[in-house]
């Protein structure tokens, strides 16, 4: 009896020690398995991870290289806008020249031409008396400041060259006091009488010249 009771505790303690080595070896089993699979997974997680830094870091520069692009293109079109709006104005600046040019051109072109019937002679009249030498050019007087004939005429002198030298009264004086030129130059409708003497006096040698006579040196 004690021998079969030992031989029943003997099985007892190897089926216990066979237990232990299966749960133990099925414990390695699945410790090695789980062990596998995480390494399996984390290179993917980590090759998934990087692509994803790629992916961000590629589309980063693909906006900056874009963003910088659109920047160029903006400046190339402003300064291209800024060239044509430059050449406009040149152009302009130019046709605005030529038309200047034209018009001064057919103003030339189209002066109109000195007609004594309505002007008076053309050619200047030079008093001797009282002094010598006193040009009156017509053109300047008609033409040029539109005068017309009769605002001299018949009222401050006759329609007739040198009448008016042969009068007593044809003195600067009267001119002064208004009579003859002094009837417009009196300081208000042209210049005054007693200024500008140049202008009407141009003295011995400048009838000379309108004479065509040499001019005698001294």
């Amino acid at each position: 009896m004690v021998l079969q009771k030992n031989d029943s505790e003997v099985l007892k303690t190897m089926r216990h020690i066979q237990l232990t080595i299966i749960a133990l070896i099925l414990s390695i089993s699945v410790s090695s398995l789980l062990f596998a699979q995480e390494t399996t997974e984390k290179p993917e997680e980590s090759v998934i991870l990087e692509n994803t830094k790629n992916a961000d870091a590629a589309e980063s520069l693909t906006g900056e290289a874009v963003e910088e692009k659109a920047t160029d293109a903006e400046e190339i079109v402003e300064t291209e806008a800024g060239i044509k709006k430059e050449d406009a104005a040149e152009l302009e600046n130019e046709e605005e020249a030529e038309a200047d040019t034209d018009e001064e051109a057919e103003a030339e072109d189209g002066e109109e031409e000195y007609d004594e019937d309505t002007y008076g002679p053309e050619a200047p009249i030079i008093w001797m008396r009282p002094v010598k030498g006193v040009a009156f050019v017509h053109k300047v007087h008609t033409m040029d400041a539109g005068l017309d004939c009769d605002t001299c005429h018949d009222d401050f002198f006759e329609m007739e060259a040198g009448a008016a030298e042969e009068r007593d009264d044809f003195i600067m004086k009267t001119i002064y006091e208004g009579g003859y030129c002094g009837a417009c130059h009196d300081g208000d409708s042209a210049f005054a009488a007693n200024t500008q003497c140049a202008t009407c006096h141009i003295g011995v040698m400048g009838v000379k010249r309108e004479n065509g006579e040499e001019e005698v040196g001294h």
